[in-house]
């Protein structure tokens, strides 16, 4: 008590489906996803590298590190990054990821860009996030 007695329906489809995303995760196995998210982490940051205007905030490739990569582009501000790569359908977060004291006092930038991928993604997004950031880039230089 007192919650037994709150009237309402509980969250009987949420508990049902649950139950599903459950059963479909173990199907594929914790370590295929890690598998999946980790290649793709490497891809994006090898390329990431590649762009002279990209500063990348995230472990060295040693290093095993989650699939959310966030970075900055010289001379654009993350937030017209994102809503440019919204527009390609492409969802990114900008901000500070609440991280707002290490933005400001450590890394000196307005806030970044952060970049994840999951089991859903493979190289094709890779290779089309890459290509819309470039355009990002070409369209904010001329402006």
């Amino acid at each position: 008590p007192p919650m037994k007695f709150e009237a309402g329906t509980p969250p009987v489809a949420e508990a049902y489906a649950l139950g599903f995303a459950t059963e479909y995760i173990q199907r594929i196995g914790f370590k295929n996803i890690s598998e999946i998210e980790q290649n793709l982490r490497k891809e994006l940051i090898l390329q990431l590298r590649e762009i002279d205007e990209i500063k990348i905030y995230h472990p060295p490739l040693e290093y095993e590190a989650g699939a959310s990569i966030s970075f900055s582009i010289q001379n654009i501000h993350p937030h017209d990054a994102a809503y440019f790569l919204g527009k390609e359908n492409i969802c990114v977060r900008a901000g500070h990821h609440c991280t707002q004291i290490l933005h400001r006092e450590i890394l000196k930038v307005p806030a970044t860009l952060r970049v994840s991928f999951g089991l859903y993604n493979d190289l094709n997004d890779v290779k089309k996030f890459i290509s819309k950031l470039k355009e990002a880039i070409k369209f904010f230089s001329k402006n």
